[in-house]
């Protein structure tokens, strides 16, 4: 069964053509040439990636997973040009978005292969063999998440680092690689990737990639993350200090969220909803409270969640950034694919699928994605009854919430951040004082 986030996807072809035929007319009608839709249609199989891709050296416990976040489908793009031309070309931009743990693990295999045990080479070796011609590299979110916490007098070495080892996995030599596994430069695609970027040397590469990880990015970030934090601490504490069934759980968390964060994130509600539903695998996300555990790793581990739900929905994020342009060069359409070694974030991400991006002038929320939740997890943990109790008043809800028509906006950091401080002191009164 799928619970689709805001009602994401018609379920029939004869809806689906119903919902068409109004995007047809608003767009025929209207003359919207800044509103475009990403819609992930069934029958359209990706020529990129279809399924999760494991690399994996025989039965090792750290291996690198690419997420097809897609569900194997490619985008076709609806915005008044294509009801007007019947078509709208533009160019499939795949990029691997590397957690930091995987950009760690490619930073040693390029600079010192040998500290690496043969498993984790093997995986390495194995990852660059398909990425490589496939896709780009992108460090964004290590670049994020470590201006973000890093010491600044670190945060330049640390990112000048990683962005040599960015240009080095983009122009190294095939051919050598492909034989011994070794990353060597191979000056042709240096000086091809130089100019087709625009940029005059090697430093300057490094210089411009590293200056991404600064204090701006940081800032643009924060309050994503520190949503996501707010409302994992809402549901570490209502599993600790509620009674009752997985519904009245998650109306508790969903009630918080409306009224404390001003907005209702779909991602959290699901994890709401299977953590309740089963806890013991979900308890690497989020850690269970319990008495005597030590505050400060609790919350630590947390906040390392919250990062990771951010990077779960930049796929969603940089599709609506997709340019919408004028023509075939300059369009694009940017699909991405999240590249992990967290076992934890392999099943958060493998139980979602993108359905519709759509991207609207800012004023009127900007990207808006839906999202479709594979909900295994309360099959089998609830009875049929009870799972359609939840699923009906889930749609209610959403049903009503889309009829307010209201572009909802979250509270501000300032008062985000007295919600923490709140959340933290209730979590602190169940671990060991003074930790």
């Amino acid at each position: 069964m799928i619970f689709r986030d805001e009602l994401c996807k018609v379920d029939s072809r004869g809806e689906f053509l119903l919902w068409l035929e109004g995007v047809r007319d608003y767009f025929l009608t209207t003359p919207d040439y800044q509103t475009q839709i990403w819609y992930l249609m069934d029958g359209w199989t990706s020529e990129i990636l279809v399924g999760n891709k494991d690399f994996r050296f025989n039965d090792a416990p750290w291996w690198i997973t690419i997420i097809d976040s897609y569900g194997g489908r490619q985008p076709i793009l609806l915005n008044r040009e294509y009801f007007l031309y019947d078509s709208v070309p533009f160019i499939v931009s795949p990029t691997v978005l590397l957690d930091s743990q995987v950009v760690n693990a490619l930073h040693t295999y390029v600079t010192s292969p040998n500290a690496l045990n043969t498993p984790m080479r093997e995986a390495i070796r194995s990852f660059l063999s398909f990425v490589k011609g496939r896709f780009e590299f992108s460090a964004i979110f290590y670049f994020a998440e470590m201006a973000a916490k890093s010491n600044p007098k670190k945060r330049e070495l640390y990112a000048r680092e990683r962005a040599a080892m960015i240009f080095a996995l983009q122009t190294m030599d095939v051919q050598e690689f492909s034989q011994t596994g070794r990353v060597i430069p191979d000056p042709a695609a240096q000086a091809a990737h130089l100019a087709y970027n625009g940029i005059g040397s090697v430093e300057e590469f490094i210089s411009r990639y590293a200056g991404f990880a600064c204090d701006a990015l940081a800032q643009k970030v924060a309050l994503n993350v520190d949503l996501s934090y707010a409302s994992l601490l809402k549901i570490a504490l209502v599993q600790r200090q509620m009674r009752g069934d997985i519904l009245t759980k998650y109306r508790a968390v969903r009630e918080f969220m409306e009224h404390s964060l001003g907005i209702v994130p779909g991602e959290e509600r699901t994890l709401a909803l299977c953590y309740f539903a089963r806890p013991q695998r979900y308890q690497r996300f989020i850690h269970p409270l319990q008495p005597g555990m030590r505050f400060a790793k609790f919350c630590n581990d947390l906040r390392a969640s919250a990062w990771d739900l951010f990077l779960v929905r930049l796929p969603e994020q940089i599709l609506g950034m997709s340019t919408p342009g004028s023509g075939v060069v300059s369009r694009s359409c940017c699909l991405s694919y999240v590249c992990t070694a967290e076992h934890a974030l392999r099943d958060i991400m493998s139980s979602r699928s993108i359905e519709t991006v759509y991207q609207f002038e800012p004023e009127l929320g900007g990207t808006k994605p839906f999202i479709a939740h594979n909900m295994e997890v309360l099959e089998a943990a609830l009875d049929e009854d009870t799972l359609r109790e939840i699923l009906a008043e889930e749609m209610e809800w959403q049903g009503n919430r889309i009829l307010d028509s209201i572009v909802r906006w979250p509270v501000s950091s300032d008062v985000l951040a007295d919600v923490i401080v709140s959340l933290e002191a209730e979590a602190a009164a169940f671990c060991k004082p003074g930790t």
